[in-house]
């Protein structure tokens, strides 16, 4: 009897397929080729960049006139990477060597090395930094225990569940440790390229920009070489790079931490950074004593040479002292001796001037005694010009003591300026008398109409009086200010912050919120509802001016000649309003004034409306109207005498946008500055490949036809159809019902609701916001959409945020989509079939 094993095939079947599994598993893990033309391309400037023959070794080069950069082809979800650098020798002041990982989205992940150059002899600084969703303010420096331009040096980062580790030749330099459930961000959701770039940072790169690049040293250039990816190349599913397998090792529990050796050496690295900047600024504080010591000489100097110069004047003061008191006894003493010459000439004969003998004087005194008034006290009519050349050479000291007076006093101020001035004059000194106490903080308390914006102010200016306090007593301080009915404390109360800047961080978004309804119920304020039958103050004998709130527009008696205001209104009772269903006005005076109204408010200029002036003006040009244009003679409308009128005008759906917040002011600036780049010419230095369309791009489109451009995507591994491009919504949106589908709970919708307002103004508000990976032809991106619960015929409408950040450019005629992709332009096309089918859901909608 023969035995048939029926079961084989099947055991076949199961071992070719789980065969099938762990080699697309195993895919999922790969170690690089070391070759730089087959996983990398270059992003910026090709002519800086060389390779060699055998794609082992790049260098880039940055010059005046532009620097360069590189990417992988791929994108990753955890793993390790390994790359061998040189960095620029000699001075390298100013630039800026970056080797990192990066997802490239708005709120992108980020793991960088950066080195930055320095002036030659001085030691290169190494910067590392973490971005996670957006956020950054997390660098380290250390300086490198050796001269990175000697020879290539191996820099690697290791990223998984658990930590990233900065390494240089393996080891650790820094560690940054996922900590999501304390509300600190990791980078755990986008997958990251590897990249690499040499750029001009001159403006903060070296002793915070003060030392430029010395662009006679350049060309500058890095070598890079020698790299190792082992990392889970990114396939749209973030489950096959979060497990713990072979092939994704980092993941594994041993590597969760490091090792004692690790460790080791990671204290070293620390304690070996720690002597070296000690040393640093022993060197430093050397370098200063010794500055110290050459300054207190040159004071020293200065004090000595002062002291002289003080002494020099005061001997010349004294000087000058003495000679002005004996010129001024002499001077006192001129006119006495002019006299008693005088006398003595005229009692003098001529012979005995000429003989020289004495004789006696009337007076009966010898002529000797007269004669000795011209003694060495008083001087005679001959010592005159000596007494003026004195005088002179006084007038000369005097001057020479007076110019010298400023430059004494510099003297004297440079003698003052010490190095320790600036630091004195600079000092403040709290005023203890204004102490604030925690009090202070505890008795804050948010009035029942209070804006919450306004008391998130006042709990600022508080808290930042007390930098010790704790974040359990900032939060709950807080909580305990806001008013009991507020939505944010029953925020903080559902899902409680970790720390007071998240907290605050919500109180933002809130604020928005709050402002935002504000607005929205100003510009949707109920009318007030008409009164069928008008009081007495509506009669047309009293009523000498429009009053909006009988809904009643009234007729100007007519005058001959030039038009005047009215004075008398009377209600037309024979005409009738549809909209209000009162008689007194008709539903065309209704709609113009309705129509006009709503034009000012769109223009922004509602508060300057007149009644009366807008009044006046409608009854002229309609009493006009009707006089050039009989009510016999009118032609039928759409005819060839129907006047011309403005064109009606359709927005876009409007949801707010990624660059600017949803406020009018941040509006308003956003669009100043997109002006400004227009009339300046906003240039990219992206590089990407032309897009064209032609005809065979239409095959398999049937036509005539006006269909929307829907196609199939993948979301977060779910192959999503019925997705809409339209270019213009400013959102992307995904309904409620499409997530619940996908098996993706109301829990993870983030953020508070936000409006969104449709082309007909009508306003609804969303839930929230998601985000989901989205692979569109091989190119993963992070979206973030608005989430909507309303029935609707897609499941996702896609606005220009994807369009934008996809460089998509879509095409309905052609019924398909293009953008750039690594391996050259990726087409999605559209089904003009399913297209139909949401044309006739949407009409079964509209009619329900």
């Amino acid at each position: 009897m023969t035995i048939i094993n029926r079961s084989k095939p099947f055991i076949l079947l199961i071992g070719f397929f789980i065969s099938s599994l762990l080699l697309w598993i195993s895919q999922a893990s790969v170690v690089s080729s070391g070759d730089f033309n087959k996983d990398f391309f270059v992003t910026w400037s090709p002519t800086h960049v060389n390779t060699s023959n055998d794609g082992q070794l790049r260098t880039l080069k940055l010059d005046q006139e532009s620097g360069a950069s590189f990417s992988s082809i791929q994108t990753f979800l955890f793993g390790q990477i390994d790359m061998k650098i040189k960095l620029i020798p000699g001075s390298s002041q100013g630039t800026v060597v970056a080797y990192y990982m990066s997802s490239n989205q708005p709120n992108r992940d980020e793991i960088d090395f950066e080195f930055l150059g320095n002036v030659n002899g001085q030691p290169y600084i190494l910067q590392t930094n973490v971005y996670a969703d957006g956020i950054d303010n997390r660098e380290e420096r250390i300086h490198l225990w050796f001269d990175p331009t000697k020879d290539f040096h191996t820099y690697s980062i290791l990223w998984n569940i658990y930590q990233i580790v900065f390494m240089v030749d393996q080891i650790p330099i820094r560690l940054y440790r996922n900590h999501v459930e304390k509300g600190v961000a990791y980078p755990r959701l986008q997958p990251m390229s590897v990249q690499a770039s040499l750029w001009n940072g001159e403006s903060w790169a070296t002793h915070g920009g003060r030392d430029k690049i010395e662009w006679s040293n350049g060309p500058f250039v890095a070598s890079f070489g020698d790299y190792k990816i082992d990392a889970c190349i990114w396939k749209g599913n973030a489950s096959l790079c979060n497990g713990e397998s072979n092939e994704n090792w980092w993941n594994k529990n041993e590597f969760s931490s490091l090792t004692r050796v690790q460790k080791r050496w990671f204290k070293w690295q620390a304690l070996n950074d720690a002597i070296a900047s000690l040393n640093r600024a022993t060197t430093n504080l050397t370098n200063q004593m010794g500055t110290l010591v050459d300054t207190n000489t040159t004071f020293s100097g200065r004090l000595d040479s002062t002291e002289q110069t003080l002494t020099s004047i005061q001997t010349t003061q004294t000087n000058l002292s003495n000679a002005q008191n004996i010129v001024s006894s002499r001077l006192d003493n001129l006119p006495s001796v002019r006299a008693t010459a005088h006398q003595r000439r005229l009692f003098v004969t001529p012979a005995q001037n000429r003989s020289g003998n004495t004789q006696t004087t009337p007076t009966g005194q010898p002529a000797s005694n007269q004669a000795a008034v011209g003694d060495g006290t008083n001087p005679t009519v001959e010592e005159i010009p000596q007494v003026r050349q004195e005088l002179d050479e006084m007038k000369s000291k005097f001057h020479q003591a007076t110019s010298s007076a400023p430059e004494i006093d510099r003297v004297i101020e440079e003698t003052r300026r010490t190095p320790f001035t600036s630091r004195i004059s600079n000092l403040r000194i709290k005023d203890s008398r204004k102490a604030t106490s925690d009090e202070d903080l505890w008795n804050l308390a948010q009035g029942q109409n209070e804006p919450l914006r306004k008391y998130i102010a006042k709990f600022k200016e508080v808290i930042a009086k007390f930098p010790g306090v704790s974040y359990t007593a900032a939060l709950a301080a807080l909580r305990n200010g806001l008013w009991h009915e507020s939505r944010f404390w029953e925020e903080l109360i559902v899902n409680r912050p970790s720390t007071i800047q998240d907290a605050l961080f919500r109180a933002s978004n809130w604020m928005e919120a709050e402002e935002e309804k504000l607005s929205l119920a100003k510009k949707h304020r109920p009318a007030k509802l008409a009164v069928a039958n008008p009081t007495k103050k509506f009669k047309p004998k009293d009523h000498k001016r429009f009053n909006p709130a009988t809904n009643a527009v009234g007729k100007p008696f007519p005058n001959r000649g030039r038009y005047n205001s009215p004075n008398t209104w009377v209600r037309d009772e024979s005409a009738c309003c549809d909209i209000h269903k009162v008689n007194g006005h008709s539903t065309k005076d209704c709609s113009v004034l309705k129509k006009h109204l709503t034009e000012l408010w769109a223009a922004g200029e509602l508060a300057n409306f007149n009644i009366e002036e807008f009044v006046e003006s409608y009854h002229k040009e309609k009493e006009e109207s009707e006089a050039s244009n009989p009510p016999e003679k009118k032609q039928k409308p759409n005819g060839p005498g129907t006047p011309n009128t403005p064109k009606k005008r359709i927005d876009v759906i409007m949801g707010g946008s990624k660059l600017c917040r949803d406020s009018i002011r941040s509006i308003k600036r956003h669009k100043k500055s997109a002006a400004i780049q227009t009339v300046m010419g906003f240039q990219s230095n992206e590089q990407t490949p032309s897009i064209s369309f032609d005809n065979s791009d239409t095959q398999g489109v049937t036509g005539p036809h006006d269909d929307a451009l829907v196609i199939t995507l993948d979301v977060a591994n779910f192959e999503v159809t019925r997705c809409l491009i339209d270019t213009g919504s400013s959102v992307d949106l995904i309904f409620l019902s499409t997530l619940q589908r996908m098996g993706i709970s109301k829990a993870d919708i983030i953020g508070p609701p936000a409006p969104l307002v449709a082309f007909t103004s009508d306003t609804s508000m969303s839930l929230g916001n998601i985000k989901l990976p989205l692979l569109a032809a091989g190119v993963p991106k992070i979206v973030e959409f608005i989430v909507f619960d309303r029935p609707a015929a897609y499941n996702i409408i896609l606005g220009t945020p994807w369009i934008y950040q996809m460089k998509a450019i879509p095409s309905t005629y052609h019924q398909c989509v293009k953008f750039p992709t690594p391996r050259g332009i990726g087409t999605i096309r559209g089904d003009t079939e399913i297209s139909r089918s949401c044309y006739l859901m949407g009409h079964c909608l509209k009619l329900k």
